[in-house]
């Protein structure tokens, strides 16, 4: 996208837009609601096309800036701190037992590679 301190700009005032629309979900004042926003609009899916196309250890710390952000937001929809194993759990899938969050730190090196692979042949065309 960019060298690294233009790619860390772009991605850091995306994870500051996130992060205010986030701060606006618990004034909805419906828990399941503020939830499915957060998991399925305002999260993952806002951060995606940065993770396909900027190189994951550069950006290391704007994600784990992103993954905070989620787990602050999940925190204020649920009233109460969540302790390191809560965090944990609300970051593992749906089908074994977390809130199916998906962390940004986690997924960039599948999400940058993947991104790769597929336009690969495109690239080699050019």
């Amino acid at each position: 996208m960019g060298n690294i301190p233009f790619s860390r700009d772009v991605v850091s005032n995306r994870v500051n837009k996130i992060a205010n629309l986030l701060d606006l979900l618990p004034a909805l004042n419906n828990a399941q609601i503020e939830f499915g926003i957060l998991r399925f609009c305002f999260s993952f899916p806002k951060m995606s096309y940065c993770l396909r196309t900027c190189e994951p250890s550069t950006l290391l710390p704007v994600h784990d800036s992103f993954d905070s952000h989620q787990s602050a937001c999940l925190s204020l929809i649920l009233g109460r701190p969540l302790t390191e194993t809560a965090r944990q759990q609300a970051f593992l899938p749906v089908k074994i037992g977390g809130a199916g969050l998906r962390s940004a730190s986690l997924t960039s090196p599948a999400a940058f590679i993947a991104s790769i692979a597929q336009t690969k042949g495109i690239v080699e065309k050019l």
